[in-house]
Order: structure tokens, then sequence, then C-alpha cells
């Protein structure tokens, strides 16, 4: 037998064999899970994630995509929820709100143990989001009474316009660009907190202690109040420095 047709015979026997082991052993191939749910608008939203992300993104329509399969989407006297049963994969899953733009909520209610929360231009009267281990990120907000926020670990970055901020987050920075009315409060344990506020003269500030890291427009600040303004921002944090600095002139 000639060497050519020992070679032939061995590399058909090799790819025999690979054939055979490709479908013995092939891995399962995973589908990915989409589900929309349509007609389900309200302006009351409760949602309940353990380990998804949450979007805000607006649309020509209000309705909810999922990409997973333990989440439970229905409405009920009214109120949208938004619940994760559990979520045993390990990948990252993500629950995307859509609302048109000039879309106003009266409440929203956002609860998770892990995820991301990121959003544009989001209306609502009351905004109250509680995360054990994960980032807030929403610019251009217009949250007209109150909005609560309390994280144990993450970042915190906000831009727009919030009456009645309550922010606590104990480990991580704090971010906060545009305006702010009436009585607010920020709390950091650890972290950094930056304050880049509309209109200067507008603002009241009151320290819980004398700190040496407070800076206002570059300056360092040692007493507990400062400024004389209709609208209150109290800070209490443990660590880290407190940068304040102003922009533009909204009247406020």
């Amino acid at each position: 037998m000639k060497k050519q047709d020992v070679f032939v015979i061995l590399l058909s026997a090799l790819v025999f064999f690979a054939i055979i082991f490709y479908i013995v052993y092939k891995p399962e191939k995973r589908e990915t899970y989409s589900k929309v749910f349509n007609g389900i608008s309200s302006s009351n939203v409760n949602v309940k994630l353990n380990n998804s992300n949450l979007a805000i993104i607006h649309s020509s329509k209000f309705y909810v995509n999922v990409d997973n399969e333990h989440l439970n989407v229905y409405k009920r006297n009214n109120k949208l929820y938004i619940e994760e049963e559990t979520n045993i994969d390990s990948e990252d899953k993500n629950v995307y709100l859509y609302v048109p733009e000039d879309y106003s909520f009266d409440n929203i209610d956002v609860s998770m143990n892990s995820g991301h929360i990121n959003g544009d231009g989001l209306n609502s009267s009351n905004l109250k989001i509680n995360i054990v281990n994960g980032e807030v990120n929403l610019s251009n907000l217009n949250i007209l009474n109150s909005m609560d926020v309390n994280i144990l670990s993450g970042n915190v970055n906000l831009s727009g316009g919030v009456s009645n901020l309550a922010l606590v987050n104990e480990g991580a920075s704090i971010y906060f660009n545009g305006a702010l009315f009436e009585n607010n409060s920020i709390d950091s344990v650890n972290g950094k907190i930056t304050l880049k506020l509309e209109n200067k003269d507008s603002y009241k500030f009151k320290f819980n202690k004398k700190y040496k890291d407070v800076f206002i427009e570059d300056k360092k600040v040692s007493k507990l109040s400062y400024g004389y303004g209709k609208n209150i921002i109290t800070i209490k944090k443990n660590s880290g420095n407190v940068d304040i600095n102003f922009v533009g002139d909204v009247s406020v």
C-alpha cells in the first residue's frame, strides 16, 4: 500500500472520529429568552429584583421587555408589578421599561439585591430606590415631590432636578449635577461626595460636624452651615472628601 493511501485512510478516520466526538459531546445550545409585555401602562410601578438590572428607556409606547424567565410582570389595581422570583443563572439579566418621553409617573418603588439602574429623562412625583449591591445612574431627572435612595455598596450618579432628596450610601461615591429643591439630606459613610449645583444663592448647607475635607468652590469650609438660600442640603458623612461647586444661574 502506498504511503499516500495510508495518509488518506488515517485522515479519513481522524475526521470520522472528530465528527462522532462533536455529536456526542457538543455543548448544548442555549436559546436567548425574551418576552414583551404590552398594555400594562401605569403611573405607579413596583419593582423587586434579585440579580437583574433595570433600564428605563424612552420609546413611542409603554411596554416591558425581559430576558429572564423567572420574572413576573403584571398589573393589579392600576399598579404595575415587576417581580423576580429567583435567578439561578450566574449571567446578568435585564429588565427594560420603555416609556414615552413625556410620560410622568406618580410613584416608582424599586428594590434590588444586586444590579444596576440606568435611565435618562425620568419624570415622577416620587421615586424610591433600595439596593444592596449595585449602581444608580439616572440622568435628567424630574422628581417633583421626593426621592429616597438607600444603597449599601455602589456608586450613585444623578443629574437633573430633584425635590426632597434623601440619599444614603454606605460604601461608595455620590455624584449629583443639577438642582436640588426644598429639604435634602445626603449621608455617605465611605466615599466622595461631589455636587455641581445650579444657582449658588438658592442653597443653605448644613454639616453634622466640622469637616476638614469639605470644599466649596475649591475652598475649605470648617463651619457647620454655609449660605442663606431656601433650599436646604444637609450633609452627613464619616470619611472621604466633599466637593461642592456651582454651575449656571438657573432660577430655583
